[in-house]
């Protein structure tokens, strides 16, 4: 299989223990995914069953401490992973008349992409010192 190049503007950033909630405009019921990748126009997730992709579907991001809810996207592609699950392209679409509260959206969305841009501090990885 070859690989097709990255025509994204913006870069992903790989991500570890992000994890999403997707739920299906008009659809009942909500499906849990792994975040694999993002940045703020979209991300790659993990999920264990397909959901339809001609319907706008609403996200929640969950990188504890911080949780982003009401995130609207579209599904743009779906692929079987070897060992179960699905591979899936999710674009943020925040002009849409369906997003909440755009411009809070955007700004949250735009912090986690620069928190997640930064290199990792070293000081912060030093042992609590003990008295």
């Amino acid at each position: 299989m070859t690989k097709c190049p990255d025509r994204r503007a913006i870069p992903r950033f790989p991500v570890s223990g992000m994890t999403a909630t997707l739920r299906v405009s008009g659809h009942f019921g909500r499906q849990e995914a792994t975040v694999l990748d993002f940045n703020r126009e979209g991300a790659t997730l993990l999920l264990p069953d397909v959901i339809p992709s001609s319907r706008p579907i609403y996200i929640s991001l969950v990188m504890p401490p911080m949780r982003l809810d009401g995130i609207v996207g579209a599904i743009h592609n779906f692929r079987r992973v070897e060992g179960g699950g699905y591979r899936c392209g999710v674009q943020f679409r925040t002009t849409s008349m369906l997003q909440f509260d755009r411009e809070t959206t955007e700004r949250a969305l735009l912090q986690l992409e620069r928190s997640l841009a930064q290199p990792p501090d070293p000081s912060n990885d030093k042992p609590a010192r003990q008295a």
